[in-house]
């Protein structure tokens, strides 16, 4: 169901910060806008209750989940359904120089104590949005913060993401991978779903193995794996980024 929160509507050429490597304009007739399709398609569209948080993470950085992530964004708006983006990597945040916007400060407002409150208070949460496609706003994160573990656990930014949720029909959330620090780890037990990304270049089977029985001892439902950058069959790539590979978990 829509929300009646929507973002302004931007024209497509306004989007000429926006990485190469994202799916707008040309890119959306691609293969690999397809693949995303059938991602977008199978964690919300295959029947039941569809998940309307989602947090994407990898076992090691360099995987392509903050793409994937912002790739997911993108497709899904396209269903006129609004969505948002959260940067919850504090430690490298990734997702602003994707769009080519200027860094967030929402985590700002949740280490002040004077602000922290404000976390539940839908208006301000959507100043801090940053529209940048129609139906698709992202909340950059700012310079990184000295205890992100902390914060990403504190009772504020629990509140915040729940207050996302009612802002949006679904919240994606990028984190760092879960093979670094504990961020990941924290994050997956306040969300609805966990999508994990594989990069097949890395070839690391046994750190993957390892990361997921980490989710799963922290109870996170694990909705399937990314398989990225898997070798390309001729015309299934586009601008040098390969089309994912959806499996279950």
């Amino acid at each position: 169901m829509n929300r009646s929160h929507s973002t302004p509507p931007l024209e497509a050429e306004q989007a000429r910060g926006f990485s190469p490597t994202l799916l707008t304009g040309h890119a959306l007739n691609s293969s690999i806008a397809e693949s995303f399709r059938m991602l977008r398609t199978s964690l919300f569209g295959s029947g039941g209750r569809a998940p309307g948080t989602v947090l994407v993470t990898s076992t090691a950085g360099g995987e392509g989940k903050s793409l994937t992530c912002a790739n997911l964004g993108i497709v899904l708006s396209r269903t006129e359904h609004t969505v948002a983006v959260l940067d919850a990597d504090l430690r490298l945040p990734t997702i602003h120089k994707l769009f080519g916007v200027s860094p967030g400060d929402y985590p700002a407002m949740l280490l002040d104590p004077k602000q922290a409150h404000l976390a539940r208070d839908p208006k301000t949460v959507a100043r801090l949005a940053v529209p940048v496609l129609d139906n698709l706003a992202i909340f950059p994160a700012g310079p990184p913060v000295r205890h992100p573990s902390e914060l990403l656990s504190s009772e504020r930014f629990v509140e915040f993401l729940q207050t996302l949720a009612t802002m949006y029909d679904y919240v994606l959330v990028d984190s760092p991978p879960v093979g670094a620090v504990t961020d990941a780890s924290v994050l997956a037990s306040q969300v609805d779903g966990v999508l994990f990304v594989v990069n097949y270049k890395f070839r690391t089977r046994r750190p993957a193995h390892g990361a997921l029985k980490t989710l799963e001892q922290v109870g996170a439902n694990v909705l399937g794996i990314v398989l990225n950058e898997v070798p390309a069959v001729r015309g299934a790539s586009y601008g040098g980024y390969n089309a994912p590979v959806i499996g279950d978990a």
